[in-house]
């Protein structure tokens, strides 16, 4: 899978249209390079909360969806799929990415569901993964620990939620997210692709990889 960065919410349409021009230019690298999933972000990811309430979404879905149909038809012609992940802030939470996916309607526009990522928007892991498995075209395993204040955090590695909490990357299996519960889940759902570690955590990054692959692989055990 390929991955890009995009952002086609700008709030200039001028930009916004360079921007999506710019994500036909990465398809076309993925499709040169023989890679058959790209995935690509569509907002930027440190927007402020107040500007990620429902209404602005719902006002901007309509284009979202435009441009989605655009990036999808040109990616089924070099025989490729094209993903949105539940990611950052904004375009995040089961409910925005499965109306995006459903309003796209494309065969080849489907999900790289990331396990962890509901924290972003204040939402259960558990209940975003129910709404987004049927469109899973690849799934981010990941693991973060949260707290509800700052007051016995050292700076670095946290993060704020919309709604105010923090989190942090995690060893897979030793932070907070019921990943026993959300791997019984991905299989019993019958998903049969790619699952793959995303590590964020402060350790180091072989270490934790390494010990997330095999917690991993423990659980698709159990």
């Amino acid at each position: 899978m390929y991955c890009t960065p995009g952002n086609i919410l700008t709030g200039d349409r001028e930009k916004d249209r360079a921007a999506a021009e710019r994500l036909k230019d990465q398809i076309d690298i993925a499709h040169h390079l023989g890679v058959p999933r790209i995935r690509c972000d569509l907002s930027a990811w440190g927007r402020q909360p107040e500007d990620n309430v429902i209404e602005n979404y719902q006002r901007d879905l309509p284009w979202i969806i435009e441009v989605c149909r655009e990036l999808a038809d040109y990616a089924a012609a070099c025989g490729m799929t094209l993903t949105v992940e539940n990611h950052g802030t904004y375009i995040n939470g089961g409910d925005r990415v499965r109306q995006l996916i459903l309003g796209v309607d494309r065969p080849n526009f489907r999900c790289t569901l990331d396990v962890g990522n509901a924290i972003c928007v204040d939402e259960d892991p558990l209940v975003c993964m129910e709404a987004l498995l049927p469109f899973a075209e690849t799934v981010h395993f990941k693991d973060f620990y949260i707290r509800n204040d700052d007051l016995l955090l050292d700076a670095g590695g946290w993060t704020k939620t919309n709604g105010g909490r923090y989190f942090r990357g995690a060893i897979v299996g030793q932070g907070e997210l019921p990943v026993v519960e959300l791997m019984k889940r991905l299989k019993r759902s019958g998903y049969d692709g790619d699952v793959c570690i995303e590590y964020e955590g402060v350790e180091d990054c072989r270490q934790g990889s390494r010990i997330s692959v095999n917690n991993v692989r423990k659980l698709a055990k159990l």
